[in-house]
């Protein structure tokens, strides 16, 4: 089998062997949870829905940072832009780590929330509702390590040219930081 479908099918039978009954989050007894076969196979299947719904999430009033300062280390947030979501890590002081231009890179707040990613010439107004930050609870994006933690794991990919669309984007990068999924 070529393409997806290929790809999904081996996915799926890696994962029939993949032993069960380890803690994903010791590495003396696990994989990487995000190199999981199951975790590659929801990855896609997460982008493959959003592509074909064209919006990521709804646009939910309540997501809105109305207040910046009341941003905390750790907080996954993400802002529209044009047919997709971008995804950041919030490290304080008004810095943001993200997958930006393909690379794993700290940004200010206020150019990660303007500028549209997929035309890096671009920058957008920030009044545009695209440009209002918006922040995942941690219902939504779980945190299962400490704020420092997440933002040391986040640090240890910085310069990362890794980024893939489907398997390991900038959401995945976020979600890894803060959960290891």
């Amino acid at each position: 089998m070529n393409g997806i479908l290929g790809r999904i099918q081996n996915i799926l039978e890696a994962e029939a062997n993949y032993k069960k009954g380890d803690d994903p989050l010791d590495p003396k007894t696990s994989i990487n949870p995000v190199d999981t076969p199951l975790e590659k196979l929801e990855n896609i299947a997460h982008t493959v829905k959003n592509a074909i719904s064209g919006m990521t999430y709804s646009l939910n009033d309540a997501d809105v940072v109305q207040d910046l300062s009341t941003l905390r280390p750790a907080d996954h947030l993400y802002v529209w832009r044009p047919g997709y979501t971008h995804h950041g890590l919030y490290l304080g002081n008004g810095q943001v780590i993200h997958y930006a231009d393909f690379v794993v890179k700290v940004n200010r707040l206020d150019e990660f929330r303007k500028r549209n990613f997929l035309d890096p010439t671009a920058v957008l107004d920030p009044s545009l509702p695209l440009c209002q930050v918006r922040r995942f609870s941690d219902i939504e994006s779980p945190k299962y390590y400490s704020d420092d933690e997440i933002i040391h794991r986040a640090f240890s990919r910085l310069g990362e040219t890794e980024y893939d669309l489907i398997t390991n984007n900038c959401e995945h990068f976020v979600r890894w930081c803060r959960s290891g999924a």
